[in-house]
This record gives C-alpha cells, sequence and structure tokens, in this order.
C-alpha cells in the first residue's frame, strides 16, 4: 500500500513555497512541482489588497483549506461570499480580521488535471469601486487508489439498513455548521494501524460491488476506546442495522466525522465532545467481519482520507 504522509500544520513563511497566493488582477500561478497539500495555511493579515491563498496541488479524495484576505480600503469595499470550484459554491466563514476561510474536498472520482478555483464577491454599494477577480489553478492529483476484495459470508452479506440509516448518514455528511470547532493534524481516535486504506474499490467475494471504502479502518481490538479526534458536537449516536454502534460528530464549517460498528455508544446526541474524549468502544457490529474500527471523515459534503489529515496514524506493516 502506498504511503503518504500526514497533514501538518507549518510556519506561514514556509507555506509561500507550498501555496498559491493570488492578488486582485494577478495571473493565476502555474502549478509547482513537489508534493501534494500538507499543511494548513495561517493568514498572514499584511496584504494591502485582496488576495487568494490555497495549494497548487492536491489529490483526489482530499481536503484542504482556502483563505481570503479582504482589507477594508473603502467604505463600500466589496465582500467575498463564497468560492466556486467546478461548478460547486462553498461557503466562506469569517477567520479574522478582513479575513475569510473555507473548506474544500475533491471527490474521489474528480478528474486529474487543472481546475479552477473562484472567489465570488458581493458586490461595491457604488459603483466607483472595481469589484475584484481572484481566480487560481489547482492541479488534481490521481489518489493512487487499489482494489480490495473481502470475503463475505452469506448472512453479512445479506445485510440491507433499516428505514432512514442512510438518509441520517447522508444528513450528517453535509452538516455545515458555522463555529469551526477543529484544528489540523486531527488526532487519532484509536492507536492501531491502518490495515484497510480510504479510496480502495470495494469488491465482495471476487465481485464488484460499484462503491468505494469511504474512510479507514484500524485494527483495533474490541473494547479499544474511541476518542474524538477534534472538539464537536454529538450529531449521531445509535445503533443501526448496517452501520452497526455509530457514533457521528459535527466539528463545524463543514467537517464532521462518523464511527461505526462500535460495541458501546458512550455519548448521546447534542452533548459537546472534547478531542480525546472517549466516546465509545470498537466493536464488531452491523456489516463487519470482525472488530475493528471505521472512521470516516466528511469535508464539504465529501468523503475524504483521514490519513493525510492525522497525526499519528500509521499503516500497518510499517
Amino acid at each position: 500500500m502506498q504511503r503518504y504522509l500526514p497533514v501538518t500544520v507549518l510556519l506561514s513563511a514556509f507555506l509561500f513555497g507550498l501555496f498559491g497566493v493570488v492578488s486582485a488582477n494577478d495571473a493565476p500561478p502555474v502549478p509547482s512541482a513537489g508534493s501534494s497539500q500538507e499543511a494548513v495555511v495561517s493568514l498572514v493579515n499584511d496584504l494591502a489588497k485582496p488576495c487568494l491563498k490555497a495549494p497548487t496541488k492536491i489529490r483526489q479524495g482530499e481536503a484542504f483549506e482556502v483563505l481570503v484576505s479582504a482589507p477594508s480600503e473603502a467604505k463600500h469595499s466589496p465582500t467575498p461570499q463564497a468560492l466556486t470550484l467546478d461548478g460547486k459554491t462553498f461557503p466562506l466563514y469569517a477567520h479574522a480580521s478582513d479575513s475569510y476561510s473555507a473548506l474544500l474536498s475533491i471527490p474521489v472520482d474528480a478528474k486529474p488535471g487543472g481546475h479552477t478555483l473562484r472567489v465570488v464577491f458581493k458586490g461595491p454599494a457604488t459603483t466607483a469601486v472595481k469589484t475584484p477577480e481572484l481566480s487560481q489553478v489547482l492541479q488534481v492529483l490521481p489518489g493512487g487508489y487499489a482494489r480490495q476484495n473481502i470475503g463475505v459470508s452469506s448472512s453479512i452479506g445479506g445485510l440491507q439498513p433499516e428505514p432512514g440509516e442512510l438518509a441520517a448518514v447522508q444528513a450528517l455528511k453535509v452538516m455545515r455548521t458555522a463555529g469551526k470547532r477543529w484544528q489540523l493534524p486531527l488526532s487519532a481516535p484509536t492507536p492501531d494501524c491502518l490495515n484497510s486504506p480510504f479510496g480502495n474499490l470495494r469488491f465482495h467475494n471476487g465481485v464488484f460491488t460499484g462503491n468505494y471504502h469511504k474512510g479507514i479502518d484500524l485494527r483495533s481490538p474490541a473494547g479499544r476506546p474511541v476518542v474524538a479526534p477534534a472538539d464537536a458536537t454529538v450529531a449521531m449516536a445509535r445503533k443501526w442495522q448496517l452501520h452497526g454502534g455509530t457514533v457521528g460528530l459535527d466539528h463545524g464549517q463543514g467537517l464532521t466525522s462518523i464511527y461505526i460498528h462500535l460495541s458501546q455508544i458512550l455519548v448521546s446526541p447534542g452533548q459537546q465532545v472534547k478531542r480525546g474524549q472517549i466516546i465509545g468502544k470498537v466493536g464488531s457490529t452491523g456489516f463487519a467481519t470482525g472488530p475493528h474500527l471505521h472512521w470516516g471523515v466528511f469535508a464539504a459534503g465529501e468523503p475524504v482520507n483521514p490519513f493525510w489529515m492525522t497525526s499519528g496514524v500509521r499503516a500497518c506493516g510499517r
């Protein structure tokens, strides 16, 4: 299995080597060679005009944060309201003085190559102020996902979701609340190694399911405590037929996470939890062939690879 480095937070001065910086009326940067995103920008608020800061390269199935600086040079300066990527709109949230941030994600099946990221501004109150135009070309790289075959018994293979189960998971996936309660890198929910990576095409008994693995599986023994990787509000805490014991966390501003096959659920919907707080225990409930933790992360409505966002997770055998 290919090994990827986890996301780490680096100093702002170093980030200018990894991230493109586009000011109003500047040409989009040419993507440079090197690794994919491995840091989240800390915005430097000394820019005299609107500026877009985003990575120039990203993998399929990866999440990233974009920052927009919009100094108030005039009373009626235009205000950035959203970002667009491939026609999809992502909301901007207040980040610091005169700056905004947005969490974006690249689908697993996104077409490799150049994609244009644009800032959408609310027009000025007067025609005397020109609305700036900010855009940047983002190069999407292949994620390098493989095939995975799972031997499934007839009793497990026939397991179906109960009414409302898939709708509840979908609602968690697209949840967006205003308060940001996460910082990267995330903490690992268990101290165990990864034995089934994100993005693998799923085969059951040699037959393609038409699906892919939307999280990572950690080789965790039954009863292992599972902890929250960041502060959150508990959005889901119940046992489902297909997912088994399930906890869903809302970390704010489009980042949510899910933990399934749990043997015990130790939190309740609406509860506030802190990074490192125990939320449940590992099990093999629902569609599972043995004890393990399935951990999924959703960013801006898409499943993304937790491995690239987390410290302390290693591939089994490494």
